[in-house]
């Protein structure tokens, strides 16, 4: 690659096959493409900003080690958010980390102060109630609600069928209806 080469334009399975002719300075364009969503995602999964800094640093060097794993038949993008979930869990799993998923920045300063008291409580109960189901329905609820992906979408993401998705989410969706539920009655 020319230095300079601009490959912004360039479909991901372009970029992945330059990367695996030996032009490892193309990776770097799949890393600025991917770093700010994967970013997103991964933060609402673990809530600290410090913790996903480093879980992103290593979703991209497991993407690079594995890139010759990766079938080019397939979504590049479902790859990555593949890994970047998987590495998510994996890090709740290892670190017993509690998760925050909605920050307190939602809150218009416009509000009036009951309201943002309102909104405050409503914050922290979804928050309390996400931080109650475990981690594959979070991840669920996230890249439906949060991501707004769709249900194909987060079927290539996590490798199951589109009826698993749906199946599995509304049952994820009622465990936080009744975590709320709980944490209004208590």
């Amino acid at each position: 690659m020319e230095p300079g080469h601009d490959l912004s334009h360039e479909t991901d399975s372009d970029i992945v096959r330059r990367c695996l002719q030996g032009d490892t300075n193309a990776f770097c364009h799949l890393v600025k493409r991917y770093q700010t969503i994967l970013y997103n995602i991964i933060y609402r999964i673990l809530g600290d900003s410090d913790d996903t800094a480093d879980v992103l640093q290593d979703v991209f060097v497991k993407a690079f080690e594995k890139l010759r794993t990766f079938d080019q038949s397939k979504r590049f993008y479902a790859w990555m958010y593949r890994i970047a979930v998987n590495e998510s869990i994996n890090f709740i799993h290892h670190h017993d980390r509690m998760i925050h998923l909605i920050e307190e920045s939602c809150i218009s300063t416009d509000d009036l102060p009951d309201i943002v008291l309102q909104k405050a409580d409503t914050v922290q109960m979804i928050d309390s109630a996400l931080q109650r189901i475990r981690p594959e329905q979070r991840v669920l609820i996230i890249l439906k609600n949060f991501g707004e992906l769709s249900y194909h979408e987060i079927s290539e993401i996590l490798g199951i069928s589109e009826k698993t998705v749906k199946s599995r989410l509304y049952t994820a969706r009622n465990e936080l209806r009744k975590e709320m539920i709980h944490l209004k009655t208590n």
